[in-house]
């Protein structure tokens, strides 16, 4: 498959954005300054509030590591999560 090929096919997964808006909400409450890791990753405050907003699942991944690399703390991160999700 051509280079180009794989990176529309990576562009366009699509995911609910759980995950981030999870990271974003623990990172907001810990008082970290999520506007560049936000930008960094590709994403708006405005999609992270808004659950109706789908995000790709290469920028959530990189938002979330973000996050985790901020916090210090990435299976503290992880394990809060799971314990929402349920």
């Amino acid at each position: 498959m051509a280079s180009s090929a794989v990176k529309q096919i990576r562009s366009s997964r699509r995911c609910a954005g759980a995950l981030s808006r999870l990271a974003y909400r623990r990172a907001v409450r810990q008082d970290i300054d999520v506007t560049h890791l936000l930008k960094d990753a590709e994403l708006t405050k405005d999609a992270m509030e808004d659950t109706a907003v789908q995000v790709g699942v290469a920028n959530q991944i990189k938002f979330v590591e973000r996050v985790a690399d901020a916090l210090g703390d990435a299976c503290t991160l992880i394990e809060e999560t799971l314990r929402q999700v349920g």
